[in-house]
C-alpha cells in the first residue's frame, strides 16, 4: 500500500489537499484523507489546528478524516497529527514511509468507516434506511439516481420524495409521507456516504457549506468514480444471478441499476425565457451598430 498527493481547491476546513491510498499495483483505492499544513514546526508542535467555531462545525460534519502536517526546517522532517472531530489530541507522529499503516487506520466520523469490499458497501446501503413514514434506503437513492447511461448520479429531494411516495404506496398505503429534520439529515448522510466511500465525484465543500450554514439540501449531478461504476456492475451481476436462481422474475429490459432521465422544471424558469430573448436581441443590435 502506498500514498499519492493531490492538491485541492478552496476548502471550508482550510485543507490544502488530499492523501490518497494506492494498492500494490499502484491503482488508487478511492480512500482519502484531508491534509492541512500548519505553521508550527517540529515534534513538539500540536497536531490540532486552530479552527474557529464555524470551521469546527464543518469538521464535525465532514465524512473524511483530517490530519495536520507541520514541517521542521531544522531537521527537514514532517510531523502529522489527526484532527478529525471527536478525536482526542495526541502527540504528533513522524511522517515517514512506515506511517502508511497508522494513516490507514484513520476513519471519518460523519460518513462511517471506509469499506474496502464493495459487497460490504452494498450491504451498508441496504441497511441505511429512513423512518417508517419515509421508507427510503441509501440503495434506493443510488440506483434511482443513476443517469447518463448509468455513468453519473443525480441527487435531489425531488427524487427522494418520489421514491418515498412509491415505496409507501407499495408497502404501507395507509401511512402518510412525512419529511422533517430527521429525514433531511438522513438524505445528507447519503451525500456524505458517497464521499466517504468514493462512489461519486461530488463537489462536497460547497454542499457542506450549504448544509452547515444554511440547512440547504444538496442537489447535483455527479460523475460516478471508478469505484461507483464497479458498484453498478456488482448490482447488475447480482440481479442476473437472482434471475437465474428464480429468486427474482425476469423483467426484460427493466433493470435495477439502469439510467433514468431528469430535466429542468419549466415553471422554475418563470418569465426568464422572454427576457433572455430580449437580452440576446439587445446585444445583437449593439454589435451590428
Amino acid at each position: 500500500m502506498g500514498l499519492i498527493w493531490r492538491e485541492t481547491g478552496p476548502d471550508p476546513l482550510g485543507a490544502d489537499g488530499e492523501i490518497g491510498f494506492v494498492d500494490i499495483s499502484g491503482e488508487a483505492t478511492g480512500r482519502r484523507i484531508l491534509v492541512r499544513a500548519e505553521p508550527q514546526a517540529g515534534p513538539d508542535a500540536s497536531g490540532r489546528p486552530a479552527l474557529d467555531e464555524r470551521a469546527q462545525r464543518y469538521l464535525s460534519a465532514h465524512p473524511l478524516p483530517l490530519i495536520c502536517v507541520s514541517h521542521d526546517p531544522a531537521s527537514g522532517a514532517c510531523y502529522w497529527g489527526e484532527a478529525s472531530a471527536g478525536v482526542e489530541e495526541s502527540e504528533p507522529q513522524l511522517l515517514a514511509p512506515d506511517a502508511v499503516t497508522a494513516l490507514s487506520q484513520l476513519s471519518g466520523r460523519a460518513g462511517g468507516a471506509w469499506q474496502d469490499d464493495l459487497p460490504e458497501v452494498l450491504g451498508r446501503m441496504l441497511e441505511r434506511r429512513g423512518s417508517g413514514h419515509f421508507p427510503v434506503s441509501h440503495f434506493d437513492l443510488f440506483v434511482h439516481g443513476l443517469t447518463d447511461i448509468a455513468r453519473s448520479l443525480y441527487f435531489g429531494t425531488d427524487l427522494a420524495l418520489l421514491v418515498a411516495e412509491q415505496n409507501l404506496a407499495a408497502t404501507e398505503p395507509a401511512l402518510e409521507l412525512r419529511a422533517g429534520h430527521r429525514e433531511h439529515a438522513f438524505l445528507f448522510d447519503f451525500v456524505r456516504f458517497l464521499v466517504a466511500q468514493d462512489l461519486a465525484a461530488v463537489d462536497f465543500p460547497r454542499r457542506l457549506v450549504d448544509w452547515v450554514d444554511h440547512g440547504r439540501q444538496a442537489q447535483f449531478v455527479a460523475p460516478l468514480t471508478r469505484r461507483g461504476r464497479e458498484l453498478v456492475q456488482l448490482i447488475q451481476s447480482l440481479e442476473r444471478r437472482l434471475v437465474l436462481t428464480g429468486e427474482l422474475a425476469d423483467a426484460g429490459y427493466a433493470q435495477v441499476a439502469q439510467e433514468a432521465f431528469f430535466g429542468m422544471a419549466p415553471k422554475s424558469l418563470g418569465p426568464r425565457p422572454a427576457r433572455i430573448r430580449r437580452f440576446q436581441m439587445a446585444l445583437q443590435r449593439r454589435t451590428t451598430c
